[in-house]
């Protein structure tokens, strides 16, 4: 699986979460669980990810507000 089906699902899942924007419990979660994924063994070695990670998470979680109606969709 690659590293953009890895973020989906994992947003699909979380963002599912009944409240999810309006509680930062749960969008701390996401964001800790994205930066394990993106320093993990199989996606670290991707250039620049160690100096990028933290503005690729905020980056995502923006996309997700933005599109969530369409992540949460069947």
């Amino acid at each position: 699986m690659n590293l953009t089906q890895h973020i989906f699902n994992l947003l699909r899942v979380e963002l599912n979460t009944i409240g999810f924007w309006e509680s930062i419990p749960p969008q701390n979660r996401l964001k800790a669980e994205l930066q394990r994924l993106l320093l993990s063994e199989d996606f670290i070695k991707l250039p620049g990810m160690t100096g990028k990670y933290s503005e690729m998470i905020t980056g995502i979680m923006e996309i997700a507000r933005t599109h969530h109606h369409l992540i949460i969709k069947d």
